[in-house]
């Protein structure tokens, strides 16, 4: 058992396959059953029966069928005559086993087909390292894509049985049933394309994670009142996931870049952030909506406190930042910038933070050539569950800004009050 399976050397898959030890039982049983002369050897390195009913039938059924199991680490099978020669090692008694064998049964791993990351990319759905499609979230929603209209069920999930691969399909056939009323309520913050700027360059359309962007002709009205026509991009509100990604030509619900550079007295920052002679750091700090916003919002709810000169924007996800935004947040005043977001792997649009990630190394670059301290800028993982992180995470990062001091790089003297 566990052939390619559970392997930390690399040499075979890192995860287990879950079915294996059922059906190497079943097909010990039955061997057993239909040829009682048989001897039947099973090697396991640990047997796995978490449904219900498979504890039972591996701890009376199987055992009961007098076949000889042994917790042991496989060696290597070589031909040896007419029989294969088993070498593997007893890891309870400490000792060597040799067996010959007549025919050799191995629970090998189970991998997905090789036309799965064709049709990933072409369904723009998203999938594990190990080629395994992914759902929209583990516990919520199960049988859903993070692409709208794409739904999963069975192994290309990953390992399953037929018991929970017909009680997946039939919550995927649900889902889809919902989909066939005259209308339907999607998400209303997605993004708008900027017609006037777009230049149909195609780029938002190669990047875009679910595929909602594609692009038309359409007549506009040149120079002398003449008719030209123009390609640009349409966003499907229907498939789009508003994860603000696209920050080059795309807003967000009629809420894009140009609401940061406003002049303004609430958090995100205007020209009047620093106003008192006395240094008292201004932290902004730009939050994901479904993890730190949360977060923070767990730490009012649980009354921990945090620097009141803590400016909380939120965003809809960590990759909607943009790196002139904390190179503006510089310039208007900010003496310091946090972006917050959930560890990679956990985020809600699957591989926002990974991008957020890559902006933010190239960024921390740009800042030391600019001469800004790297402390200065920070970005922390914060889940909705961390209320007290959040509070703990401002409250020290207030302190390393008091100890830095004023930040007079990129300062733009206009926004000091005179």
């Amino acid at each position: 058992m566990c052939v390619g399976s559970r392997c930390d050397d690399g040499r075979g898959k890192s995860y287990c396959s879950k079915i294996c030890c059922m059906y190497t039982a079943k097909h010990a049983m039955l061997c057993r059953e239909k040829y009682p002369d048989t001897e039947v050897y099973v090697f396991y390195i640990d047997v796995r029966t978490p449904g219900k009913g498979f504890d039972e039938f591996t701890a009376g059924r199987w055992r009961s069928t007098a076949s000889t199991t042994s917790k042991a680490r496989w060696g290597k099978v070589v031909p040896q005559g007419d029989k294969l020669l088993v070498q593997a090692s007893d890891l309870l008694e400490n000792r060597q086993l040799h067996i010959q064998a007549d025919m050799v049964v191995l629970a090998a791993a189970i991998e997905p087909d090789k036309s799965a990351r064709p049709l990933a990319t072409m369904l723009t759905a998203t999938m594990d390292t190990n080629d395994f499609f992914t759902e929209a979230h583990p516990k919520l929603r199960p049988v859903e894509s993070p692409t709208a209209g794409i739904f999963l069920s069975g192994a290309c999930q990953g390992p399953k049985d037929i018991p929970e691969t017909v009680a997946q399909a039939g919550a995927a056939a649900a889902k889809v049933i919902g989909l066939t009323k005259d209308h339907l309520t999607c998400n209303p913050c997605v993004a708008r394309s900027d017609e006037g700027m777009c230049n149909g360059c195609s780029a938002c359309e190669k990047v875009c994670p679910y595929g909602a962007i594609t692009y038309v002709d359409k007549e506009f009205r040149g120079p002398g009142r003449k008719t030209v026509l123009r390609r640009v991009a349409q966003v499907n509100p229907a498939v789009c996931q508003g994860c603000g990604r696209l920050y080059g030509g795309l807003s967000l619900g009629g809420h894009g870049p140009s609401g940061l550079f406003q002049p303004a007295n609430h958090g995100g920052g205007g020209c009047n952030m620093q106003v008192n002679e006395r240094f008292q750091p201004t932290i902004v700090a730009f939050c994901c909506n479904w993890c730190s916003y949360a977060g923070a919002d767990l730490a009012g709810t649980n009354r921990l406190s945090y620097p009141a000169h803590v400016k909380i924007i939120r965003i809809p996800c960590s990759c909607r930042v943009n790196p002139m935004f904390i190179l503006r947040a510089f310039q208007r005043g900010s003496r310091w910038r946090d972006p917050l977001r959930l560890p990679p792997g956990d985020c809600h649009y699957t591989t926002g933070n990974y991008y957020a990630r890559r902006r933010m190394t190239l960024l921390v670059s740009l800042l030391d050539y600019l001469g800004i301290e790297r402390e200065r800028t920070r970005v922390e993982w914060v889940s909705a569950a961390e209320g007290a992180k959040f509070a703990a995470t401002m409250e020290e990062f207030a302190e390393t800004i008091r100890a830095l001091g004023e930040n007079r790089r990129l300062e733009d003297l206009r926004c000091k009050q005179m």
